[in-house]
């Protein structure tokens, strides 16, 4: 099977070198962006090879760091995937590039009962961030940047959203406001 998307042009195969970034798992990744994703929301594009500048560059170095999506299978650090708004099926969240401006967005495409809807998270940074499906754990968090940790006992996944080697967070859907909320793990 041919991987498809990751290149420049919409359509193009991704080439020997490039797919040496990928595992055999990101093809579910790309085959949902290419079918679904890409018409829901214009004007972004998936990571090309030029994008892997630090750490997405050497992101299968399992002995570094390695990030896993809901099989927790390893995977490319800027896609996951997982149940996060607790209906009975999988939602993808990506680091997208902005054609424009070149910045990057986390995007998460949350299923709901007329297909898939976008839903922007984070946007304009310009760091290589990590995605990782947080699997359902208790986690101590920040609620506030001058606060003490409290516990956040997950019920569900969450979309781990991180600096390697530095701050990461959680993303958890709320049921009472349909929508995420932003928790610190780290600072």
């Amino acid at each position: 099977m041919a991987l498809v998307g990751l290149a420049c042009g919409r359509d193009a195969k991704v080439s020997g070198e490039l797919a040496r970034h990928l595992q055999p798992v990101d093809a579910v990744y790309l085959r949902f962006f290419e079918d679904t994703a890409r018409s829901l929301l214009a004007g972004y594009r998936l990571p090309s090879e030029a994008d892997f500048r630090n750490y997405w560059k050497y992101y299968n170095n399992t002995l570094v760091y390695g990030t896993e999506g809901h099989d927790r299978r390893p995977k490319a650090p800027f896609w996951t995937d997982g149940f996060f708004n607790a209906d009975d099926r999988l939602d993808f969240a990506y680091i997208l590039i902005h054609e424009t401006t070149g910045k990057k967005s986390l995007v998460v495409f949350v299923s709901d009962q007329s297909g898939y809807r976008p839903v922007l998270l984070q946007e304009d940074f310009d760091e290589e961030m990590g995605l990782a499906t947080q699997q359902p754990v208790k986690l101590s968090y920040y609620p506030r940047a001058d606060a003490h940790s409290e516990v956040l006992d997950m019920k569900r996944e969450g979309i781990a959203f991180f600096m390697f080697e530095s701050a990461s967070s959680v993303f958890l859907w709320d049921p009472a406001t349909s929508a995420f909320k932003r928790y610190w793990i780290s600072d």
